[in-house]
This record gives structure tokens, sequence and C-alpha cells, in this order.
């Protein structure tokens, strides 16, 4: 049974000295970091738990959250992980997003999808395209992102976490899907994530906010 962020804040942290709290706060994020573990090595086994793992992150990681108030409410300092760094780092980029580019699905006998995501001040254009840059039918692309503006994307993309994801994820198989994720900037630079039958813990939710996975999908 999981308990609410303001319980968990209640029976982990108040009453307790700021070394005591930091200690709690680093033993939740051992904890975090095993069940992103699992979910990527093993996400078969993680949706078999009861709750699942990807359950119990999620309110991991709304205790997490929840710690963070915690300590700025006492004036302490917050010590944030390599982890939460990155993800910083990531999203402060955000704002000098100019494209996006996605492959998913490809296989050894199956096509994929290449999408292609640009911004026209704050109008999404998408381009999409089969394995091979084979073209797919562009008018209806423009539709994807129907009542979102380029806010609202860089809003949910700040939200998954992508900056803790690693650079390269690869299982060994004979056959399988493969997969990249390319984020361009203004300056030039760009930054590539990819993988061959593993994915960060979060790529459905990434799939979901770049309307590549439905919803029920998701929430599968």
């Amino acid at each position: 049974m999981m308990i609410s962020p303001e319980t968990y804040v209640h029976f982990s942290l108040e009453g307790k000295s700021e070394e005591e709290a930091d200690r709690e706060v680093k033993k939740l994020r051992r904890e975090i970091s095993y069940l992103k573990r699992v979910i990527e090595e093993s996400p078969e086994v993680a949706e078999m738990m009861d709750p699942s793992d990807y359950v119990k992150l999620g309110w991991n990681m709304g205790y997490l959250d929840a710690a963070k108030e915690y300590f700025e409410s006492q004036g302490w300092e917050y010590k944030p992980s390599r982890a939460e760094i990155a993800d910083k780092k990531f999203n402060d980029r955000l704002k000098d997003l100019e494209s996006i580019e996605i492959e998913y699905g490809t296989g050894f006998l199956e096509e994929g999808e290449i999408r292609k995501i640009e911004f026209d001040n704050e109008k999404i254009l998408t381009e999409r395209f089969r394995s091979y840059m084979i073209p797919i039918n562009n008018d209806n692309s423009q539709k994807i992102f129907d009542g979102m503006n380029k806010s609202d994307l860089l809003d949910k993309l700040a939200e998954i976490h992508i900056g803790e994801w690693k650079r390269k994820y690869y299982c060994i198989a004979l056959d399988g899907y493969h997969w990249h994720v390319v984020f361009r900037y203004s300056d030039g630079k760009k930054c590539r994530f990819e993988g061959s039958n593993s994915y960060p813990y979060n790529f459905d939710a990434f799939l979901y906010a770049v309307r590549m996975k439905k919803l029920d999908e998701y929430e599968e």
C-alpha cells in the first residue's frame, strides 16, 4: 500500500534534523534509482508486481518532490543528485530547441516511423517518413499537434526527466526494434539518444508527449 506524499513527509522527515532528513532523502533516491533500473532492464517483471514498479516509481518521485518542498520550507539546502542536475541542464536548454527527430519501431522486417518536429514561432510543424525517408501523408501530419503549441510541448517534455537518459540503450537480440531521438538547438549543437530492444524507464511518456503513442497505449 502506497502512502500520500504528505504522509511520507510526516513520518520520514518531520521532527528530524537536517542531516537526518538528508539521509532519508538519499535512501529514497536509491529506491528510485533501483526502480528505474528494474524497469529499464526487465520491463515485463516490473509490470508483474502489484503494485507495479511503474506505479511505485511514480509514487516515490512524488515523495521526492514533497521532500524538496519540505526542505525549502525549513530553510534547508537540498543537494540534488547527478541525475537531477543533468535533468535540470537538459530542461534549461529546451528554450533553445529548434527541432526533434525521432525514429521508432524500426525492425529487421518492419518499417518504423521517422518523425521530424520543427517550430514556426509557437506553431508545431511535423513531417513523417517511413524508414529510408519514404514520406507518409504529411497533410495529415500537420494535424497531429492540433490544440497544442510549442510552449505546451516544451512543458510536457520538461516534466518527463529526459535529461536523466543515458546516451545509448542496447540489449543483444537476434531481432528487435531500433530507435533514436535527436534534439537540435539554435546554437547548432545537438543531443542524441539511441537504442535497440532497450529503452529509458520513461520512454512511453516521451512517445505520448510527441504523439507517437496514444493515451490508452501509454496507460497500459
